[in-house]
């Protein structure tokens, strides 16, 4: 599969570039891992990130799984 650094421009007239890539399926788990990446102002930011990702998913690192940008806390306290 080909994958594409695809060209953004924002409301505020700056040029972004982003991309999304399927690193494949970690072990354990059903589903492959996608990973969207955006926010780059320059295409060679954008390569070096997208082959910094597939060299760790290649030896089994994958990045942390997230929902919309929101890391998940542990050990949150709830002041009452």
């Amino acid at each position: 599969m080909a994958i594409t650094i695809k060209k953004e421009t924002l409301k505020n007239g700056t040029i972004s570039y982003k991309f999304v890539v399927n690193l494949g399926i970690p072990e354990g788990e059903t589903k492959p891992r996608i990973v969207t990446r955006r926010g780059f102002t320059l295409t060679k930011e954008a390569k070096q990130e997208l082959k910094k990702l597939q060299t760790q998913a290649a030896l089994g690192i994958y990045p942390e799984k997230t929902k919309r940008g929101i890391t998940e806390v542990t050990n949150f306290k709830k002041n009452c």
